[in-house]
This record gives C-alpha cells, structure tokens and sequence, in this order.
C-alpha cells in the first residue's frame, strides 16, 4: 500500500511538519497536568511515543478505513488531507503516564543533604 506521503501528495519534509504541529497541539491539552509546555514539546522520548501512536492510530487506521479509495485509485489528495485531519485527536485517548513522570522528574530539582548556612 501507498505511504501517506504519496495518498496526500507531500514530501516528507511537509509531512513530518504536518505531524509536528498535531504533537504541539497534543502537548499543548497535556499541559493542564503543570508540565511546561516547552519540556513537552523538546522530549524526544515523548516526540517518539507520539510517533509510534501516530503509525497506528492515524495512519493505519486511515489507511483502514478508506482502503477501497485508495484500491480504486481515487486521487483526491486534498479531500484525504481534510479527512486525515480528524484522526490526530485520537491520540488524546492515550497517555505515556512513565514518560511523564520521566520529564516531571528532569525539572525537579535534586536535594542535597548539605546544609545551607
């Protein structure tokens, strides 16, 4: 079956941007757990869980559902992007509760048992 890039008709570079801005958008409804939206968005750990959910909640489950379309040949580049749009939100469902720890974690600082004076 034909990549995503191909049904929509975009380069990579394009694609990977499209991608990007559905995970800012993503991190973005995660940051009311106080996580700073900035330390969301530059965790590559979290960047690559998205990705992986990305592959099977968008992208297979686009390819799934509109298997006959893209069978027959419909070339509708722009009418698959729109439909495309509806599958990010999906991900919302789901929630890396260890690598938000991980990143909460990073931005406590340690304690030292040293004393101040």
């Amino acid at each position: 079956m034909k990549t995503i890039q191909d049904i929509l008709k975009i380069d990579y570079r394009s694609y990977d941007d499209y991608r990007f801005s559905c995970f800012f958008s993503w991190c973005s409804f995660y940051t009311e757990l106080g996580l700073p939206l900035q330390s969301l968005t530059t965790s590559k750990p979290l960047y690559d869980w998205y990705c992986q959910q990305w592959a099977g909640v968008v992208e297979e489950a686009f390819k799934n559902d509109f298997k006959n379309y893209l069978e027959a040949g419909i070339n509708e580049p722009n009418r698959y992007l729109e439909l495309l749009a509806t599958y990010p939100k999906s991900i919302e469902n789901y929630y890396p509760s260890v690598i938000f720890e991980m990143i909460q974690k990073q931005l406590t600082p340690e304690k030292n048992n040293e004393k101040i004076y």
